[in-house]
């Protein structure tokens, strides 16, 4: 009886320590982490009106320099993107200068057809001159004719005696017909022609540049008092003046230009800046290279376009990367195989494209860096980095650093088939088919071999090394585990030679 009761009572015991266990081991939560945000957007007036009414880039639309944008940009980034997850990246690309018209040349811009004259007749009065109200109703019955109506682009430039209502004197207008409407533009005096050395009033072929004209005309509307009396930020002056091809051919022509609040400007200037979220704060950075690592989606992407030119993959390798989430990147004759060509082809076209420049409001800025991490598999799954260059398009980059560089599957089939090596066929068939140097047995490689090889794949790849130059070469190698190994390499001018 005594045994029955100890019995019963370590159940009990046993049964009261299970529900205790039962208790402190509540039923796991699946936590679900948000996934960071990645986009690129292009300022507009809507983004602007973002911000505080005090902010001059609220109504002006342009910021004055980085720390002006960095200063006001997160506060947009916090309105259009509330629910943005840490290590957000949001590619901005802002103005640094109020709108500028575009460029044109008037739609007949030679001189002695756009230039005239008022005579006697044009004038019609005992005096030979007009104010500024007779002047308007002579022009308006001139140049706004039913019969014969100004056409965009349209540019004269007169000559006659005004009236200012003390005295009067000689004077030179030009004006625009622009969006409906004709505008005054800004003339070029004889006396600023001298004071850039041009004292037959006008320019010639040694001005024919855009950037040249606009540092004079700069200087011109900075001290004309006139001018300077009244300019606000993004006002617009329509600079025109004559310039010389031949005695024949001598223009009128117009330059826009627009205030900046310091200067005048004649192109809009645009920068691009990537801003990453980190603590609920958007911090914007001077290196604007992004940097992504592919997820389980962009695998996806890339399969579903890879048998198409420029890719080309076979469908054993497509399903391999979908499924595994990897590009395999050993053994040259394997079908899983994926060259450089086709993995980077494969991110430009299944992700940087439609994730950075799905349209022309969104392209990255020009020379803007992408840095791509993905999962590679040799022998073994380790993180793999490619370089791109946005200019037009996205490039792929094989060599971005001068300094140092890691052999690449197709580095190591190249090398698989270079038979000044020196190396035995065993050992080129193991590296063709694992993707290392195997440093043991029968398909071992020396490290002169080694050395041989890549100082050939080097060779190929810094095509513009000079001498002196120093890469550190990684490389993996198997010698009874795989293992990464680095060898320092220094162009002679003819050759990499190994440290």
């Amino acid at each position: 009886m005594k045994k029955i009761l100890y019995f019963l009572a370590f159940g009990i015991l046993a049964l009261s320590a299970c529900q205790k266990n039962q208790d402190l081991h509540p039923t796991a939560v699946v936590k679900v982490v948000p996934v960071p945000t990645v986009a690129s957007i292009t300022l507009g007036a809507t983004d602007y009106a973002h911000l505080s009414p005090s902010t001059p880039a609220s109504t002006q639309q342009f910021f004055h320099g980085t720390t002006d944008a960095f200063a006001n940009i997160p506060t947009i980034l916090t309105q259009e993107y509330p629910t943005a997850a840490d290590k957000s990246q949001i590619t901005v690309t802002y103005a640094t200068s109020p709108v500028v018209p575009a460029y044109f040349k008037p739609v007949d811009s030679l001189y002695s057809h756009d230039a005239y004259t008022l005579t006697a007749a044009d004038y019609n009065n005992s005096f030979n001159d007009f104010s500024a109200a007779q002047f308007t109703t002579w022009f308006n019955g001139k140049y706004n004719s039913v019969s014969a109506p100004p056409v965009d682009h349209q540019e004269t430039v007169l000559t006659f005696t005004y009236y200012d209502g003390v005295s009067t004197y000689t004077t030179t207008q030009s004006y625009v017909y622009l969006n409906g409407a004709w505008v005054k533009a800004y003339v070029v005096t004889p006396a600023q022609y001298v004071s850039v050395n041009r004292t037959s009033n006008y320019f010639g072929s040694a001005d024919n540049n855009l950037v040249t004209l606009a540092n004079y005309f700069n200087t011109f509307l900075k001290n004309d008092p006139t001018i300077v009396a009244t300019a606000k930020v993004g006002d617009v002056q329509y600079v025109s003046y004559k310039y010389f091809v031949s005695a024949a051919n001598t223009y009128e022509r117009v330059l826009p230009m627009a205030f900046d609040g310091t200067n005048w400007v004649a192109s809009n200037t645009i920068a691009t800046n990537l801003f990453t979220l980190s603590g609920g704060v958007w911090t914007g950075q001077l290196d604007n290279t992004v940097y992504y690592t592919l997820v389980k989606a962009d695998y996806t992407a890339v399969g579903a376009i890879a048998a198409a030119a420029p890719i080309s993959a076979g469908a054993t390798a497509i399903t391999n990367m979908v499924n595994n989430a990897d590009f395999t990147l050993n053994s040259a004759t394997s079908t899983s195989r994926w060259s450089d060509a086709q993995i980077a082809n494969g991110i430009i076209l299944g992700v940087l494209t439609p994730k950075y420049a799905p349209n022309a409001a969104t392209v990255p800025s020009a020379n803007q860096k992408f840095v791509i991490t993905f999962s590679g598999y040799s022998q073994y799954t380790s993180g793999e980095t490619y370089t791109f260059i946005y200019n037009g398009g996205f490039v792929y980059q094989p060599t971005p650093d001068n300094a140092k560089y890691t052999i690449t599957g197709d580095d190591y089939a190249t090398i698989a088939g270079d038979a000044t090596t020196g190396a035995t066929a065993a050992a080129m068939t193991n590296l063709l088919g694992f993707g290392d140097f195997s440093m043991t047995g029968a398909s071992a490689w020396t490290k002169a071999q080694i050395n041989a090889g890549i100082a050939n794949v080097l060779k190929a790849r810094y095509t513009t090394a000079t001498s002196g130059q120093t890469v550190v070469v990684s490389y993996a190698i198997y010698n009874g585990g795989n293992q990464i190994t680095t060898t320092a390499f220094k162009y002679n001018g003819t050759a990499w030679i190994s440290q």
